[in-house]
């Protein structure tokens, strides 16, 4: 087994940085918005299609007497934009 230094590991957890894993952050997206980013950024997110989360988003707002269009705004409020824009 390969001796490594103290300054190559991670201060926090004592793990090489190169195999550390980063979280994910969910975002507003600020290149791919309609309205406020918040589909954007949760398709960005779950890695999947923009259109794909406006239409789930939209067909929920619809079934649920518009709760959907207020969970919009409370997400629009809280979750914070991106860095690219």
């Amino acid at each position: 087994m390969k001796h490594v230094s103290n300054q190559e590991l991670c201060p926090f957890t004592d793990i090489k940085p190169e195999r550390m894993v980063f979280m994910k952050k969910l975002t507003k997206s600020s290149a791919n918005k309609v309205i406020c980013g918040v589909c954007g950024g949760l398709a960005e997110y779950l890695n999947i299609d923009t259109t794909v989360v406006r239409l789930i988003w939209a067909l929920g707002s619809f079934f649920t007497a518009g709760a959907g269009v207020i969970a919009y705004i409370i997400c629009a409020v809280v979750i914070p934009y991106d860095n690219q824009g």
